[in-house]
């Protein structure tokens, strides 16, 4: 039992170390997604529930490679222009 959860606890610490490249391109487009809230019933528990969403700001940009979408916080947002350059490094 002890080796199945230390392999467990490593193939998942091995999973989560996923790298992404820097990425450069042009700001092709931009989306302000408001905050959302869910109503819904449970039939089960027989209740209405709620589930909140946050507001997202979201930046798209393009390179030679493809698209790629960004959620930025909203200072970065509100200063990006499009057809501006974006440089995106690695998250650490």
């Amino acid at each position: 039992m002890k080796w199945l959860t230390i392999i467990t606890i490593s193939l998942l610490l091995f999973g989560c170390n996923s790298e992404e490249e820097p990425f450069a391109g042009i700001v092709v487009g931009k989306k302000y997604i408001p905050p959302e809230v869910k109503i819904m019933y449970n039939p089960v528990l027989k209740i209405m529930m709620q589930s909140h969403q946050e507001c997202k700001y979201v930046i798209y940009a393009a390179n030679s490679k493809g698209l790629k979408t960004f959620e930025v916080e909203k200072d970065i947002f509100e200063n990006t222009v499009l057809c501006d350059s974006l440089y995106m490094g690695v998250k650490k």
